[in-house]
């Protein structure tokens, strides 16, 4: 939509010229509309040029008005700040700033149970989102720059899980960004949960499926008060598969089918077993749930499956072997 200047005067004098009113019959009568202090002749002189020379126009300058190659590298040499926000302007916008390439050294994801609050972190910049009274608050700031500098605030209507997936879903969404960490933090309590099922909820809905290169598992072992985690792979993912593999190796003596690591200078352990669909991670605080476990044992665990038919085929060749003599001397 066309955005008009608000300087009336042009405005009359471009009518005045469309009008083909000569330079001095326009300057007369402005001058007796509006005094002759507001306008000179030389202005309308100056104007009624600019008009002929095609370089007038009654409205405001748009952005989306530039040249396209031009519009294109203003938007590719943009913050991540300034991406974020011009991504929600417009679809041509959020195409131009989708079609690069983009690289992000971390993306992090905090939840605050105590704070009540939300946080994304990524390359320098932290938008934090905190419910407060008639919707939420939402806050720019520069966390590695001088305090209280580059911050800005608002209070946005809506929900405080809603609003800070949504903005993760603008950055995960475009299938060329690249994010060497992505990871995901939590405040101990129970505030947590409704925050991460809406992160999870969101994910399904990107275009693309999110793919994964390496899972830093190694990260559990910082926490000595991990009671448990249990991810979910609905989608098949190819680290999960190949996790099983990796893990192989660790096995507990007491349960093969958990792979077990110890604290570093604890005699405290991380245990670890790959279900067909979900990866259950218990840590040192696990308390068992009956209702989680049946959950869990009730996927299809392919943990051993491969080992397991091997060793089925190897013992009915040895009972075959040892059958064999024996049927050879009876029938003698």
């Amino acid at each position: 939509m066309d955005v008009y200047k608000e300087n009336i005067l042009d405005g009359m004098i471009y009518t005045f010229h469309f009008q083909r009113f000569p330079v001095a019959a326009a300057h007369l009568m402005l001058t007796q509309m509006i005094g002759s202090e507001a306008c000179t002749l030389l202005y309308v002189q100056g104007l009624y040029k600019i008009i002929e020379d095609k370089k007038f126009s009654l409205t405001k300058p748009h952005l989306l008005n530039m040249p396209d190659h031009i519009l294109e590298n203003v938007v590719k040499e943009l913050d991540e700040e300034s991406r974020t926000i011009v991504r929600k302007t417009c679809k041509k916008l959020r195409a131009l700033a989708d079609n690069h390439p983009r690289r992000l050294e971390s993306l992090y994801v905090h939840f605050n149970d105590t704070q009540n609050s939300v946080s994304l972190h990524f390359n320098g910049l932290a938008v934090h989102y905190r419910e407060k009274e008639g919707g939420c608050l939402v806050e720019f700031s520069h966390p590695f720059s001088a305090p209280n500098s580059m911050q800005k605030s608002k209070v946005i209507e809506g929900e405080m899980k809603q609003l800070a997936t949504q903005d993760l879903k603008t950055i995960l969404i475009n299938p060329k960004l690249e994010i060497e960490f992505f990871g995901l933090y939590t405040k101990i309590g129970s505030g947590f949960y409704p925050e991460f099922k809406e992160l999870v909820k969101m994910l399904p809905t990107l275009d693309h499926k999110l793919h994964i290169e390496h899972f830093l598992w190694q990260k559990l072992l910082e926490n000595k008060n991990l009671d448990q985690i249990i991810m979910h792979d609905n989608y098949g993912y190819n680290p999960v598969k190949k996790l099983r593999d990796i893990l192989r190796p660790f096995r507990s003596h007491s349960d093969p089918s958990w792979a077990e690591f110890n604290y570093p200078n604890s005699d405290k352990k991380l245990m670890i077993r790959v279900y067909e669909d979900n990866i259950w991670f218990k840590g040192p605080r696990f308390r068992r749930d009956e209702e989680i476990e049946k959950m869990v044992d009730d996927e299809d665990d392919s943990w051993l499956d491969s080992e397991d038919e091997s060793e089925e085929e190897v013992t009915d060749e040895e009972e075959t072997d040892v059958e064999d003599p024996a049927t050879d001397e009876d029938e003698d």
